[in-house]
């Protein structure tokens, strides 16, 4: 008993999360999951929708200054999370 708390086979996906089996490339919906010991590992990514915010400045044709603020809003697709996973790595784990 203490070895199998001691590995943890088991993983916990939360809601608006999915997970991606690191060993067979797997996705993994919400729930609980099984896993093997020291073998395999999920990374927990978020795929609710988050939001970036940047500020542009720019000039108009007649040289008057135009300050902007731009608001991108966007989430990962639940079906390419491992392509997102593969390609980006870092800056999408929970």
């Amino acid at each position: 008993m203490v070895l199998l708390l001691a590995f943890r086979p088991w993983v916990q996906v939360g809601a608006g999360e999915l997970g991606v089996v690191q060993n067979f490339g797997a996705v993994l919906n919400e729930g609980i999951h099984f896993k093997i010991p020291i073998v395999q590992t999920v990374i927990l990514m978020d795929v609710k929708i988050q939001k970036t915010m940047t500020d542009a400045a720019s000039s108009s044709s007649n040289w008057q200054d135009v300050d902007l603020s731009v608001t991108l809003n966007y989430h990962i697709i639940p079906d390419k999370e491992n392509l997102v996973y593969q390609t980006i790595d870092v800056q999408f784990k929970r």
